[in-house]
């Protein structure tokens, strides 16, 4: 699972600092959406009491069971999906390394997990970068690319205008299968 996080004054910056180093840039670069209203929500409160707001400007995840998106996620538990699903024939060999005994040596007694689509997909050209060194990247290193992308496009932001500003993406991730 991966997904964007925040800067938060837990993380040793207050959170007006925070602001003013990532978030007054965005905006000034950033065109307004028109479809929907600003995601604001409240940041913890810090020791002086002063609450201040936080915009998040874009947003996009990869979650098992295909949800793809904020949008296919929300479904996914609105209907009370189930990820879960037996371990995919092109990630390992279940019939080699399955044993239902958990104590036996070199085995696994799971079947199933909850599994992202398509992480074979990574179009490395597009990210400009040469296949032999795609090929090395870890799975994770690849979905932080294309999150980071489309959170920027979510935000209706030009990739090509964040060329030399002080911009950055912050990202979130759940231990790997």
């Amino acid at each position: 699972m991966v997904g964007a996080t925040l800067l938060t004054p837990q993380n040793s910056w207050p959170l007006s600092k925070a602001q003013e180093l990532f978030c007054r840039p965005l905006n000034q670069i950033a065109a307004p959406r028109q479809q929907t209203a600003p995601r604001v929500v409240a940041a913890p409160a810090p020791k002086t009491g002063v609450r201040e707001p936080i915009a998040i400007v874009g947003i996009a995840s990869r979650f098992p069971g295909g949800a793809d998106n904020p949008e296919a996620l929300w479904e996914l538990l609105r209907t009370g999906g189930d990820a879960i699903r037996e371990i995919p024939a092109d990630r390992w060999d279940l019939g080699s390394f399955y044993s239902p005994n958990p104590a036996k040596p070199g085995r696994t007694f799971a079947r199933y997990g909850g599994f992202l689509a398509n992480i074979d997909g990574f179009d490395a050209s597009f990210f400009g970068i040469a296949p032999r060194e795609a090929a090395q990247m870890d799975p994770e290193q690849r979905l932080a690319l294309e999150l980071s992308w489309e959170a920027l496009d979510d935000a209706g932001i030009s990739v090509a205008d964040l060329a030399g500003q002080p911009a950055a993406v912050f990202m979130a991730s759940a231990p790997p299968d």
